[in-house]
């Protein structure tokens, strides 16, 4: 889940410095990790340019869950 694929990006950084290195706010990015909001296609496009060894993950995993919630 998205969820758990940015806690292993964001790696040893606090919340903070993983959502400053993504132009997002702190609270942002902990509604985020919360499952509370799911990441836009501005937060998607960061990622993709910050992370381009994990394109296709990143990718599978967006659109697995974006999917997913226009089908319920």
């Amino acid at each position: 889940d998205m969820v758990g694929l940015l806690e292993e990006l964001k790696g040893n950084k606090d919340q903070a410095e993983f959502a400053t290195s993504l132009g997002i706010a702190q609270p942002t990015l902990s509604r985020i990790l919360k499952g509370k909001r799911q990441i836009g296609t501005v937060v998607l496009h960061k990622l993709l340019t910050q992370f381009p060894e994990h394109r296709q993950r990143i990718l599978d995993v967006f659109l697995s869950e974006n999917n997913a919630d226009r089908c319920s």
